[in-house]
């Protein structure tokens, strides 16, 4: 039968049950119903459905589906009028409200989707999705702590549950737990050993514990049930980079096809010694190079050790792009920078998070900017004037840096508390177009350099072949702004204070750039 045949005869076959549908074969039509939805036949799902409410309009069920029906088709606010009807229907029905609870959670309201999980596992204590799920919301607020609570639980109902172990060993990862969380990894992967993300998440905590070999093998065991997993094969690339085979590591990020696997695949020729490579590479791709800002720091660093002219476009000369400015208008009152410290303080914040640069101290994980309060958002806005003061003092700089600043200004950053001992390491922010660091406490200490910010050209263990690469240091006091291009590598000398040392990171996003 051809495509229009099996259509019209999809359609009499709805006439015939709309012509017999009444009360006493309603069960029969939301069985029929179900298994449209289940095997993603939803317009006729959407049909049945309407026929059954046609004949019940209050038919708890119809209307869950419905609902359901709806949000899949992208019609959200009909979705949770038609779940919430249901539910004042059936208020105790566990599965309605837990995916009401994700359709607020995938909306964007975590408050309100808590909430319904909550209520979901009141009224259903054994519901092992329900903590799950609610596990996973808390982590979208940052609380991985009670997000572990969660996850435990749905694990001691269901053992098997692979879901909760990989989401398990996600929470107690970001909590720098990571020998727990490699073991949450390996009991989901004891379950299903194809399951990719468990795999590649495993892979990504032995990376996070130095432990390369073993890492190198979980993200080929990730590829080999995944083999369409690029962040697999760019970790690869990754550890094979650390473990010195440069060849093979080319190989993966070639294989990867990413921006950021690209600007690997010029460090790997440079540390090769291939220079000649190098140069032809940047130039036979200069257009895809442009604004890649790891390729920017990576041609900037070997330009200056080779002596040769920087090819990059982005900002050839990044070092004289900083500027240091002890006072922002509009945040330069120290009762303000108080009360945005005390804010900050009572924020979530982790300690050492994997993945980042940050050592010995606490960092946020969401973007301050994100859902401000009033202190914050009138400190973005100050910091913006600013950065529109940055940006007209430069404005005459041919460089792709300035002459295609970002129109619109987005910031996205993050607190840091660095206690005693603390420090970050060398690093730079890829993902932004220009950085900075606003300071609001700087530790008391006799030794001036403690605490210090310091930017160059040289990251992640470049091989150097000459000394002499420019570096610049600048002493922060409370209330200084520091800008600078988000190609410039920087790093924080440690502290021996007993006082912390307190500042919010910035990244201006290239969202909006020419």
């Amino acid at each position: 039968m051809t495509y229009r045949g099996r259509k019209r005869a999809s359609r009499q076959q709805i006439s015939a049950d709309e012509r017999s549908l009444d009360t006493r074969n309603v069960p029969q039509a939301l069985i029929r119903a179900k298994k449209q939805y289940a095997g993603g036949r939803l317009t006729e799902a959407e049909v049945s459905y309407k026929q059954i409410l046609g004949i019940q309009p209050r038919e708890p069920e119809a209307l869950h589906m419905m609902g359901l029906i709806n949000h899949k088709l992208g019609n959200n606010a009909r979705a949770l009028r038609l779940i919430k009807k249901s539910l004042s229907i059936q208020p105790r029905n566990a599965r309605t409200r837990n995916n009401l609870a994700t359709i607020l959670k995938n909306q964007g309201n975590l408050r309100g989707a808590i909430a319904e999980y909550r209520r979901t596992i009141k009224s259903n204590p054994s519901f092992a999705d329900a903590y799950n799920n609610l596990g996973s919301a808390l982590m979208g607020q940052g609380n991985a702590t009670e997000a572990v609570k969660c996850y435990k639980i749905a694990i001691s109902i269901r053992p098997r549950y692979t879901a909760a172990h990989n989401n398990l060993g996600n929470a107690l990862r970001e909590l720098s737990r990571l020998e727990e969380a490699a073991s949450s990894y390996k009991q989901a992967l004891a379950i299903d050993p194809g399951y990719a993300n468990a795999c590649f998440n495993l892979g990504s905590t032995y990376y996070d514990l130095g432990q390369y070999e073993k890492a190198a093998a979980s993200y080929r065991n990730t590829l080999a049930n995944a083999p369409n997993h690029n962040t697999a094969r760019k970790q690869l690339g990754d550890v094979l980079y650390k473990l010195g085979d440069f060849k093979s590591a080319m190989d993966a990020y070639k294989a990867a096809d990413s921006a950021h696997s690209s600007a690997r695949i010029l460090e790997c020729l440079f540390t090769l010694g291939a220079y000649d490579r190098f140069y032809e590479t940047l130039e036979q791709s200069r257009d895809s190079y442009r604004t890649n800002l790891r390729a920017a720091a990576i041609s900037a660093f070997a330009s200056q050790q080779l002596d040769r002219r920087d090819p990059h476009p982005f900002c050839r000369n990044p070092l004289d792009f900083v500027r240091r400015y002890q006072t922002v208008e509009g945040a330069d009152q120290s009762d303000f920078l108080d009360d945005v410290t005390d804010h900050l303080c009572r924020m979530d914040a982790v300690w050492e998070p994997p993945g980042k640069t940050t050592k010995g101290g606490y960092q946020t994980r969401a973007s301050l900017f994100d859902t401000p309060g009033d202190d914050l958002a009138r400190l973005e806005q100050a910091l913006k004037k600013q950065i529109g003061n940055y940006v007209s003092e430069f404005a005459t700089e041919d460089c792709g840096f300035i002459q295609s600043f970002p129109k619109t200004l987005n910031l996205t950053g993050w607190f840091i508390r660095l206690v005693k001992g603390g420090h970050q390491t060398e690093h730079l922010h890829a993902s932004g177009w220009l950085s900075g660091v606003f300071y609001l406490q700087a530790p008391k200490t006799t030794n001036p350099e403690e605490g210090a910010i310091e930017l160059g050209l040289w990251g992640y263990d470049y091989p150097i072949l000459q000394n002499d690469y420019p570096t610049q240091r600048y002493y922060p006091e409370k209330g200084n702004l520091l800008l600078f291009p988000s190609s410039l590598f920087h790093r924080t000398i440690p502290i021996h204070s007993d006082e912390d040392r307190l500042s919010i990171a910035f990244d201006l996003l290239p969202t909006g750039a020419l």
